[in-house]
């Protein structure tokens, strides 16, 4: 199975910066959906740690594993974009989901419901993680 890199890498990127703001729990989980798929964390991996290579893919329709294995708590996900077809990101913040038509879009309401005054662009966020070393192992690094 060819499994897409860049969903993996996108996911790993928005789960350190709100992890690391304090924003994702321990238990909380950025999750995406591309196509019949939601890509998401792997069972066990911490927040603050997770790289594109510890993302489980689940089938949305029915749950089945397609690569890795997927955290106890995805079916709390998979239903939201059962529910809700335009739903491209479902993120768990601290009492409620937060999902939007992309990830930054989610990832920037997950962050504002902790932090109402922080309207700083999405690529201004990964700029900042970048260069504080939030995302080393994540990207090549040539990129890093």
């Amino acid at each position: 199975m060819l499994v897409r890199e860049e969903p993996a890498v996108e996911l790993a990127i928005a789960t350190r910066i709100l992890a690391r703001a304090g924003v994702l729990p321990d238990d909380g989980r950025v999750t995406l959906r591309v196509g019949e798929v939601m890509y998401v964390a792997a069972r066990g991996v911490s927040n603050h740690t997770v790289t594109p290579y510890d993302t489980a893919i689940v089938r949305v329709r029915d749950g089945d594993p397609m690569w890795a294995e997927a955290p106890d708590d995805a079916e709390r996900y998979l239903a939201r974009y059962r529910a809700d077809g335009r739903a491209c990101a479902v993120i768990a913040v601290p009492g409620a989901l937060v999902e939007a038509e992309s990830l930054a879009s989610a990832a920037l309401a997950a962050l504002r419901t902790a932090r109402a005054d922080d309207r700083r662009p999405w690529p201004e966020l990964v700029g900042e993680a970048r260069a504080s070393g939030v995302l080393i192992g994540i990207l090549p690094a040539s990129a890093e």
